[in-house]
């Protein structure tokens, strides 16, 4: 057995040069050496040895996914229903979305870790679970692929600051996965303020026209994909700006899901 000293080991040098595009052939030599130095991953949240980033009884036990929610935009609901109250007064840019999981604790703190902290080991264990749920999820409800996948671009500023963008590490993993092909046409072109403290309709006017689209859309199905959704307002302003360019329908695909009780609708 080796050591969990070197699991440790290969677990900070996969966390170092995932992030890293011209890395790829040395992370192609490090999955070989696991594989033929039966070095195991080591779980992000026990630390126990899985051949999964995020072991099974970890899902089973700490992500929560909702019993209910509202078809179009994934709020979780505490009742059956088809639409939430904010879908019923108004009816999202957005065609539909999908989210697996509640944004709570410690699925929370993993993303947190990934964009603020940069541990890429933790952004590597969501994408594998985030592609499963959604390959289950399409299959599940019997939809075809969507033509295109997007991710939410970051300002140049806040992107330079951060050092990478979250939304489309996701969005990479799951185009090569699922074979969908990567739409990059998408620009962010206003920073815009924290959105923490604002409320809905605040969010909304924030975001308008903070997006362009610099490659023309053929009536394509696009999806939106992000880490976390809260109300809404950043994937409609990128729903508007994809629309006008020609999209034919646009989904999202959330990793979680903010609860109502925790958000500012």
């Amino acid at each position: 057995m080796i050591p969990k000293e070197w699991a440790q080991l290969y677990k900070k040098l996969l966390s170092t040069l995932a992030h890293r595009p011209t890395s790829s052939y040395i992370g192609a030599m490090a999955r070989v050496l696991r594989q033929r130095f039966y070095i195991p991953h080591c779980c992000a949240l026990c630390d126990s040895h899985n051949r999964h980033r995020i072991c099974q009884r970890c899902i089973t036990q700490f992500f929560h996914s909702p019993h209910y929610y509202c078809s179009v935009c994934a709020l979780p609901l505490l009742h059956s229903a088809l639409l939430c109250g904010e879908c019923l007064r108004h009816t999202p840019e957005f065609d539909r979305a999908y989210s697996p999981f509640l944004y709570e604790k410690p699925l929370s703190n993993l993303v947190i870790n990934f964009k603020e902290q940069r541990d890429f080991f933790a952004g590597k264990a969501m994408a594998d679970v985030f592609y499963r749920y959604v390959q289950a999820h399409m299959i599940q409800q019997h939809q075809p692929l969507p033509d295109l996948i997007t991710a939410i671009p970051l300002h140049w500023i806040k992107q330079g600051n951060r050092g990478f963008n979250q939304s489309a590490f996701f969005a990479n993993d799951l185009s090569h996965k699922m074979n969908i092909t990567l739409f990059t046409g998408v620009e962010r072109i206003e920073s815009s303020p924290p959105q923490k403290s604002l409320d809905r309709k605040r969010r909304l006017g924030s975001m308008r026209n903070s997006f362009i689209v610099t490659q023309p859309l053929n009536n394509e199905h696009v999806v939106i994909v992000d880490d976390v959704m809260t109300t809404g307002a950043t994937v409609s302003a990128l729903t508007m700006a994809l629309k006008k360019a020609g999209a034919g329908e646009v989904s999202v695909w959330v990793l979680a899901r903010v609860p109502k009780m925790l958000n500012t609708q």
